[in-house]
């Protein structure tokens, strides 16, 4: 009995003490773009990169979010954080599908020729996911033929999936002592 309530205050202090478990919902994600042919400067893209979106409030809408870190670099460009926007779209307050890139409008990918300018669009309803980019000095848009995305589960979520794996190794193993 004492081991339940003390998982159960461990769960607890999990959710209340991570920052970002509730009122956010932040992604980490890895992905790799392939297949753009047409002599793309880059071929493949891949990247990695942290992003956070509000909670959402009901029904369909658009938000905005911060793009906490970015690793990507094409053809020689590395982007940054303050060069970089996010925007999500939510359908009944579940997230539906969201954007990445330089240029990003809240509900479309447009990327201007001859700028450094990129887009992934991550769709998890209606799948696939498209990624495209252009660069300075190129009349050229680059599509990717394939689009992988890897996401990472955030640290709160590790650390809730952990403790209850220890408790679950906690009951079980008292109970093979007591027989």
């Amino acid at each position: 009995m004492r081991l339940r309530v003390f998982t159960a205050c461990l769960a607890f202090l999990a959710v209340a003490l991570v920052p970002g478990v509730v009122g956010a919902l932040t992604i980490s994600a890895s992905f790799t773009a392939s297949g753009f042919g047409g002599g793309a400067p880059t071929d493949p893209v891949t990247g990695s990169y942290t992003v956070t979106f509000p909670e959402p409030t009901t029904g369909i809408e658009f938000v905005s979010g911060t793009v906490d870190a970015i690793a990507l670099t094409i053809a020689g460009k590395t982007y940054t954080t303050a060069e970089v926007s996010a925007s999500a779209g939510y359908t009944d307050a579940a997230l539906d599908w969201y954007l990445l890139g330089t240029q990003v409008d809240p509900a479309a990918c447009i990327i201007s020729q001859f700028t450094d300018d990129f887009c992934l669009n991550v769709q998890f309803s209606n799948p696939p996911s498209f990624f495209q980019y252009t660069v300075e000095a190129d009349p050229q848009f680059y599509f990717a033929g394939a689009v992988a995305i890897n996401v990472i589960p955030e640290p709160s979520t590790a650390l809730l999936t952990g403790i209850a794996l220890l408790a679950a190794r906690a009951g079980t193993r008292r109970r093979t002592t007591r027989h």
